[in-house]
C-alpha cells in the first residue's frame, strides 16, 4: 500500500472513530430509553446494551444490566417485559413494531411507548434488536382518569341503589390505584354521626356508627375538608392526635366527598404491607375523582330520598283511606 493508500485508510478510521464517539455520546447522554437486545434461544431477551436513561428507569445502572436477561429483573405482568411477540412481530416482517404495555415494574403504574427494529443476527448467531421506550405513564394515567369520571357518571344515571353505587365506585377507582381495602364514610349533618355505608377490608368488620368529633382519621378528613396521607413517617408526627381504629394499616389515604352543599363524607382506601404504597400522586388523583364520585353520591341520595317520600306518602294515604284524586273538567269525571 502507497503513502497515499495508507493516508487514505487512516483519514476513513478517523471518520469512523469520530462518528462512533457521536453515536455514543447520543446514546448516553439522550434522555429516550434505548438499547440493544438479542432473543436467547429459548426465548427470553438478552440486554446487549442499554443506555442510562433506559438503567436509570429501571432504578439501576448499566453495568448491573448489561448482559442480564429481561426474566433476571423481576418485572411482572404478561410476559414479565419480555414482550416476545411483537419481537418475533419485528424478526418476520422486517419491519420496525411500535406498541404501548405496561413496565412491568413491581408496585408501578408506568406504561412505555416502545419501538423496536431486527438489526440482523449477533455473533452468537441470535437475532437482535434495536428499541426505542419512551415513558407515556402521565398520558395512560389521564385517559384512565378521564374513563373513570365518565364511568362514574354513569354510575349515578343508572338505575339501582346507594349500595350498587359503592360497588361500582370500588370497582372503578381499582382501575386507577390499589383499592383492595376501600370504605365510604358518610357524616349526618343533623346529628353530626359518621356511618360506613360501604367497607371493603381484608381485617376488620365495618365500624359501628361514631361523632364526627371521634377524634378517628376519617372524622379529621371530613371535618376540615382536607385530604390526609399518612405513611409508617407522617404518623409518627404531626397526627399523633388522631385515633387509628382497627388494624392499624401501613399506609392510610382519605380523600374529603365535596359538594356545593358542603362535604358529606370521605373516600378511603389503605394497605397494610410493603406490596402497595400509596403517594402524594394518589392522593392527587383520588381527588380529582373525589368530586364527580360526591355529585354520585349526592344525586343518589336525592334519588332514594324522593323514593322514600313517595312511599311514605303512599302509605299516608292508604292509612288515611284518601287516596289521590283528579277532577277533570272536561268530561266531569273524578278519579281516584
Amino acid at each position: 500500500m502507497n503513502d497515499r493508500g495508507v493516508n487514505a485508510y487512516s483519514s476513513a478510521n478517523e471518520v469512523l472513530a469520530s462518528v462512533h464517539a457521536s453515536l455514543k455520546s447520543l446514546f448516553d447522554g439522550v434522555p429516550i430509553q434505548m438499547g440493544i437486545t438479542e432473543l436467547t434461544a429459548d426465548q427470553d431477551m438478552l440486554l446487549v446494551s442499554v443506555n442510562p436513561a433506559g438503567a436509570a428507569f429501571l432504578g439501576k445502572t448499566t453495568a448491573e444490566l448489561q448482559g442480564k436477561r429481561i426474566s433476571e429483573l423481576g418485572l411482572e405482568g404478561p410476559g414479565a417485559g419480555v414482550w416476545l411477540p411483537q419481537y418475533l412481530q419485528a424478526l418476520h416482517s422486517g419491519e420496525p413494531v411500535n406498541f404501548e404495555a405496561a413496565s412491568g415494574m413491581p408496585g408501578s403504574d408506568s406504561w412505555m411507548d416502545v419501538t423496536l427494529a431486527h438489526i440482523g443476527p449477533g455473533p452468537s448467531g441470535q437475532p437482535r434488536f434495536s428499541w426505542i421506550a419512551q415513558d407515556v405513564s402521565a398520558r395512560k394515567r389521564e385517559e384512565r382518569t378521564q374513563d373513570a369520571l365518565y364511568q362514574i357518571s354513569e354510575a349515578a344515571r343508572a338505575e339501582g341503589n346507594l349500595l350498587e353505587l359503592f360497588r361500582t365506585i370500588h370497582g372503578i377507582i381499582g382501575g386507577l390505584l390499589p383499592a383492595k381495602n376501600f370504605f365510604v364514610v358518610l357524616v349526618d349533618k343533623a346529628s353530626n354521626q359518621l356511618s360506613f355505608p360501604y367497607y371493603v377490608d381484608e381485617f376488620d368488620p365495618p365500624p359501628a356508627p361514631r361523632p364526627l368529633d371521634d377524634g378517628t382519621l376519617s372524622g379529621r378528613v371530613i371535618a376540615l375538608g382536607q385530604s390526609l396521607l399518612l405513611t409508617p413517617e407522617t404518623l409518627k408526627g404531626i397526627h399523633e392526635e388522631d385515633r387509628v381504629v382497627g388494624t392499624p394499616s401501613l399506609d392510610w389515604l382519605g380523600v374529603p366527598l365535596k359538594t356545593k352543599a358542603g362535604t358529606l363524607g370521605a373516600l378511603v382506601v389503605q394497605s397494610y404491607d410493603g406490596d402497595v404504597r400509596y403517594l402524594e400522586k394518589d392522593k392527587t388523583l383520588l381527588e380529582f375523582v373525589s368530586g364527580q364520585v360526591a355529585a354520585a353520591i349526592e344525586r343518589k341520595q336525592a334519588e332514594e330520598a324522593l323514593r322514600l317520600g313517595e312511599r311514605r306518602l303512599e302509605e299516608a294515604q292508604r292509612l288515611a283511606h284518601l287516596g289521590s284524586w283528579n277532577w277533570d273538567g272536561a268530561s266531569k269525571t273524578l278519579t281516584w
